[in-house]
């Protein structure tokens, strides 16, 4: 083989202390009388490290059988009080063992039995003390791609060396504690290229010789001229850097958590199978659902209160509050400084970014699509309650607990009695019904909430639209409503609602005593199924906005009208409910629901009002917030109604 003599690679020596990452405990494990409970101690997800030793880069944890020593843990490494090393009454317990389960390594704790642990072990046992570190040590770092300037650096071989009970939980983006011992770092970052691979020797001054070698100088490396070994490390690796690259980023284009990824890698499966897989999995899973971020020992209530309080003070700022309710420290905040927020407290690096990406990044998290859509909610409620529902009160509200045929029946009244004699016999009654039929629709729409309009700190795209939305449905259910009034449509026995033959349509004149009157007196007249009369009473009288002048001036007058007669107090204690979809000069009277059926308005069980949804875009970058509303009203029964066409 040929040699050529090429610059041998760069080599950094740098001191670096034990690294610690969160654990998460899992209650159900806790053992009452062994004083034992099993950790989550990692997960191997991605996080940002900012060091005070050396420029910040990105770490993942490989968990696998070869790329973690779980010696330690498994012969008795220490268990904790807040990575304190100075003093035995520091130690809180022992780590039983350590081992690797689906993805995730675990480590049982066994509590120490002395009297001043009982407090911390009750502490842990009810939740106050949910927080725990993991300390490690990292021997190997492999240089696989790069996020902007910074390294993607992953441990593949790496030790962990205790556990220790904290009263706050690591950030992602905080150092290390100074205390711990140090490490030394070598890095190896070969001449012409951006990966590489970082070894690290732990160097315990009391055991190991010391380093004779001059800090930060280069050392001796071992050279080769062998131009053939080292294309092919080179094509090796860049391979590799392939796959892992072409994973993640299937795994974010199918919107899956990045566990998958690490699974998919750790596994070394090819990128075929791999995106095989991954569609697998992206089938399996319901579209609708929402995608959420992987936060290891992350107390799920601080998220929600923080997520409510950036909707509170958007809210106020949009005008849609009165005050800013638990949002003050977000107060004056703008969409793209949100985001910001979001971003680093995930420990994603926000420095460099542009506006788009920074939006990008933050639209594909759970925390704006949940903040979003409580301010979404908060705005279409108040736009759907704003609305004047004047049949509210007026016609009965039902529901559905699907979307088949709707049957209300009415029943006719008891049959008539009938004398028995002295040696007679019961005669069986018989009741008669009629019914009528509708189902409930669904009407619906879109909106877009985009990076755009993030840039552009576009409230209205939460706010003003949303509640122009919620202002339409309630005029949906109000055209819906009228519309049975209106329409006059034929019933299950083939006749108009309103109809002479139904005994519930007068001649034609305008409010006053006598039509009134004789309105009331018809309703009266009505019978049920066995031809009886049901007295039905008038509790409504209806009118369209050309009538509105008239009608006050008939509830209110105390003086005989223009023939003479007074208005009865019973007339004048009609409840009038003025529309403006009930068209001309037609008025009309409705009994009371609860005594007859008469119109009937139904929602979805559950879903009562109008109902919102966010979910990730997929034919735009952004969230898609779904307005979805399902209703419907039919007319029951006919003799609860009466109509003048009015002059």
């Amino acid at each position: 083989m040929s040699k050529t003599n090429n610059p041998a690679p760069t080599v950094e020596r740098r001191d670096v202390p034990m690294l610690d990452v969160r654990a998460a405990p899992v209650p159900s494990t806790f053992d009452e009388t062994a004083r034992t409970v099993d950790f989550i101690v990692s997960t191997g997800a991605r996080g940002l490290r900012r060091q005070y030793w050396d420029e910040d880069y990105y770490e993942e944890l490989e968990i696998s059988e070869t790329a973690i020593r779980l010696d330690r843990l498994n012969n008795g490494a220490p268990f904790l009080n807040a990575h304190g090393a100075w003093s035995v009454s520091s130690v809180l317990g022992v780590i039983e063992r350590g081992w690797i389960e689906e993805g995730k390594l675990m480590a049982r704790v066994k509590f120490s039995g002395r009297d001043e642990i009982a407090p911390i072990l009750q502490d842990v046992r009810d939740g106050v003390l949910p927080h725990v570190s993991v300390g490690y040590y990292v021997h190997q770092y492999d240089v696989m791609e790069k996020i902007g300037e910074l390294d993607v650096r992953r441990a593949v071989d790496w030790e962990p060396a205790e556990v220790s009970l904290v009263p706050i939980a690591f950030d992602d983006g905080a150092t290390v504690r100074a205390a711990q011992r140090m490490t030394q770092a070598i890095i190896n970052r070969p001449v012409g290229t951006t990966g590489g691979t970082i070894m690290a020797k732990r160097q315990d001054p009391a055991t190991d010789a010391p380093d004779n070698d001059p800090p930060d100088q280069p050392s001796a490396a071992p050279a080769t001229d062998d131009a053939a070994v080292r294309a092919a490390v080179h094509e090796a690796v860049g391979k590799e850097r392939e796959r892992v690259t072409a994973i993640r980023q299937a795994v974010r284009s199918a919107r899956l958590d990045e566990t998958v990824a690490d699974t998919l890698i750790n596994e070394g499966v090819t990128l075929d199978k791999a995106r095989a897989r991954i569609i697998e999995t992206w089938a399996a899973q319901d579209s609708s659902d929402e995608i959420t971020t992987i936060r290891t020992g992350t107390d799920t209530e601080v998220v929600d209160r923080m997520r409510q309080a950036i909707a509170d003070a958007l809210a106020f700022r949009a005008g849609v509050a009165k005050d800013i309710g638990a949002g003050a420290d977000f107060a004056g905040m703008t969409l793209l400084r949100v985001c910001e927020d979001i971003l680093q407290r995930q420990g994603v690096q926000v420095r460099g970014l542009g506006p788009l990406e920074l939006a990008g990044r933050a639209l594909s998290t759970s925390d704006l699509a949940s903040i979003a859509g409580a301010l979404t909610n908060r705005t279409l409620l108040q736009g759907y309650e704003s609305a004047p529902r004047t049949f509210v009160g007026v016609f009965k509200e039902g529901t559905a607990q699907d979307f088949r045929d709707i049957s209300r029946v009415r029943m006719s009244g008891a049959p008539a009695l009938e004398e028995v004699t002295e040696h007679g016999e019961f005669k069986y009654g018989k009741l008669s019904d009629e019914k009528e039929t509708y189902s409930l629709a669904t009407y619906g729409k879109i909106l877009p909430f985009t990076r755009q309009a993030i840039v552009n700190d576009d409230l209205d795209a939460l706010s003003r639209l949303p509640m122009l939305f919620g202002r339409s449905a309630a005029d949906l259910e109000s055209d819906l409503v009228w519309g049975v009034v209106n329409d006059n449509a034929a019933m299950q026995d083939g006749i108009a609602l309103f109809h002479s033959d139904h005994g519930n349509l007068g001649s034609a004149a305008g409010i006053n005593v006598a039509s009134v009157g004789k309105g009331r007196a018809a309703m009266r007249k009505q019978t049920g199924l066995e031809g009886r009369l049901i007295n039905v009473m008038a509790r409504h009288i209806l009118a369209g906005t050309d009538q509105e002048t008239d009608l006050d001036q008939f509830l209110t007058a105390i003086t005989p009208d223009s023939q003479g007669s007074a208005i009865p107090q019973s007339l004048r204690s009609l409840n009038p409910v003025i529309e403006p979809r009930l068209k001309g000069k037609a008025w009309y009277l409705a009994a009371d629901y609860q005594q007859i059926d008469t119109v009937e308005y139904s929602y979805l069980t559950g879903q009562q009002g109008v109902y919102l949804e966010t979910r990730q875009g997929f034919t735009h970058d952004g969230i898609e917030i779904k307005v979805r509303h399902d209703f419907a009203a039919k007319a029951i029964d006919f003799r609860g109604l009466y109509k003048n066409p009015g002059r």
